[in-house]
């Protein structure tokens, strides 16, 4: 019963991060890639432009994420770091 309910809120933990993305990449297509037990990558591009964002699977499996998603990933500028580091991909939390 334990895996049911944590499958729920990670999922809703790559919910709330796909949300803030599309919010600050708009006209962008969005896809993720689980690389367990590592990372989680997500991908955003618009034909011309690709930047990366990889987030510990440690991170999106804490159940107290959503409660504090949408400031930190405001807060610490997620979008502006993920152009800074392009194709490379931005490592969140650094």
């Amino acid at each position: 019963m334990q895996d049911v309910n944590q499958a729920g809120w990670i999922t809703a933990n790559i919910d709330a991060i796909e949300s803030y993305l599309k919010r600050e990449f708009d006209n962008f297509s969005i896809t993720h890639v689980e690389n367990r037990p590592l990372t989680h990558s997500f991908t955003v591009t618009d034909g011309k432009k690709r930047f990366m964002l990889l987030v510990p699977w440690s991170v999106l499996a804490e159940q107290n994420f959503l409660q504090r998603t949408a400031e930190d990933l405001s807060h610490e500028q997620l979008a502006a770091e993920m152009r800074l580091h392009g194709e490379g991909g931005y490592h969140w939390p650094s």
